[in-house]
């Protein structure tokens, strides 16, 4: 099964052979190109991965 269909079933609660990982680089991310946690959070750059909830 691929990553993508694994995820699905489980956000389905349907059963899976092996628990999906989604890797998050979240605030390390923010540190490794020289910028603070907010700001690397909340970029509007189409570029980043901006977390919306």
């Amino acid at each position: 099964m691929h990553g993508l269909s694994l995820i699905k079933k489980v956000i389905r609660l349907e059963p899976v052979e092996r628990i999906p990982w989604v890797p998050f680089v979240g605030v390390h991310g923010a540190y490794l190109i020289g910028v603070d946690a907010d700001q690397f959070l909340l970029c509007c750059n189409p570029n980043s991965l901006s977390i919306i909830f």
